[in-house]
């Protein structure tokens, strides 16, 4: 199935990522440094809130690249392939930014203890670590349900949604065509495989 999908996004989407992850670690840590008077609290969320915006910018680039060339790259650990539903990519970000939660978390307990040797700061972390993975609990069991729902859907329609855009097809005529979003050539068979491929993979490795 060949068709004009759009181009992969550029690298340098990643560098702008990572100079917005430094810029908004620094604008949300700095009074922790007056306060606390050490660097290390600085050094903690720079890095927890830059690698969340740069996980951000990697997965969109090589969702687009996984979308061209037909193969999912498995070097990227929260890589995760195209879903079917705004919905479900919504809820993956939301459990990658409770994984950032935990992050920061941790990363302020040990501060507290190692650098500072005050206990009852470390204790003040363990709630918000609770809440975190109750929370990506709940959106784990939410991402499941949705899973098995959308696919079920793109069955029962025919698999008549876009790959490329997701654009719904149905109002397309049958047979082989273009889609009018993105210029994607599909044909039944084509789509039928690749949402099919897609959601074989998704249940191989769930999660983000």
């Amino acid at each position: 199935m060949t068709g004009s999908a759009p181009k992969p996004s550029r690298p340098r989407k990643l560098m702008s990522g990572t100079v917005v992850g430094l810029i908004v670690g620094v604008f949300f840590t700095a009074p922790l440094v007056t306060i606390i008077g050490t660097a290390s609290p600085l050094v903690i969320g720079t890095l927890v809130i830059g690698g969340i915006v740069v996980s951000a910018g990697v997965q969109t680039y090589l969702r687009q690249r996984e979308l061209d060339a037909g193969e999912r790259p498995r070097w990227w650990p929260l890589q995760s392939v195209p879903l079917a539903t705004p919905r479900e990519r919504a809820m993956r970000r939301l459990i990658r930014i409770n994984l950032g939660v935990i992050g920061l978390a941790v990363g302020v307990m040990l501060v507290s203890v190692l650098q500072f040797h005050h206990p009852a700061g470390a204790i003040a972390g363990v709630p918000i670590i609770w809440l975190s993975v109750m929370v990506m609990l709940a959106i784990t069991t939410k991402l499941s349900a949705a899973h098995y729902a959308a696919l079920q859907q793109l069955r029962r329609e025919g698999y008549r949604v876009c790959p490329g855009c997701e654009y719904d097809l149905q109002a397309q005529p049958p047979g082989p065509g273009v889609c009018p979003e993105c210029g994607r050539a599909f044909d039944e068979a084509g789509l039928r495989e690749r949402w099919e491929r897609i959601y074989e993979l998704l249940q191989r490795k769930p999660g983000p």
